[in-house]
């Protein structure tokens, strides 16, 4: 390996470090948004789910409402 492909290696290795310490705090933030929030929609249906059953709507129109909820 020549001098100038090392040198070229150490600057694209320091510019992927540089993009990781600026845009990694967002992209764990975003993941951890996205993991809350399906939880949350998974709790919504479930008891929405129990709700619909408790009146005892057709089993095809809960799971389809269900699905709903989760999206």
């Amino acid at each position: 390996m020549s001098e100038s492909q090392a040198e070229g290696m150490t600057a694209y290795a320091e510019r992927l470090v540089g993009l990781a310490v600026e845009y990694g705090p967002f992209v764990v933030g975003a993941i951890v948004v996205l993991i809350v929030g399906l939880w949350i929609a998974n709790r919504v249906a479930k008891a929405v789910q129990g709700v619909m059953e408790a009146k005892e709507l057709t089993p095809s129109i809960v799971g389809f409402l269900t699905n709903i909820f989760r999206i």
